[in-house]
């Protein structure tokens, strides 16, 4: 079920558990000379940062703001096992890519 908008928190900054998890990975993959290899779930053909780049080359086709991304990514996570390693904000998105375009509100 795809939520409104308005109930949405502007909070990025918040941290959950599965957060901290993308942390370490992101830490992991520049701790293995940018070894790009770890799946995006346990058993996926698909590596975490190649998922994170497609994505944000869709965000940035579709000119997401913020706002959109995160939604986009809260409703994505619904369709994959509970131990992926999607990012849940578009900050930690663009971190595993090393990307510099942030969307804005």
């Amino acid at each position: 079920m795809i939520e409104n908008e308005s109930n949405y928190s502007s909070n990025e900054e918040h941290t959950s558990e599965d957060e901290i998890y993308v942390d370490e990975i992101i830490e992991q993959i520049d701790a293995n000379n940018n070894n790009r290899r770890i799946p995006l779930y346990p058993g996926c053909p698909v590596s975490i940062y190649d998922a994170c780049t497609r994505l944000v080359k869709l965000i940035q086709l579709l000119d997401l703001d913020k706002e959109k991304t995160r939604i986009l990514l809260k409703e994505l996570r619904y369709f994959f096992p509970k131990n992926s390693y999607l990012p849940k904000t578009a900050i930690k998105l663009f971190q595993i890519t090393q990307n510099d375009y942030i969307p804005q509100v």
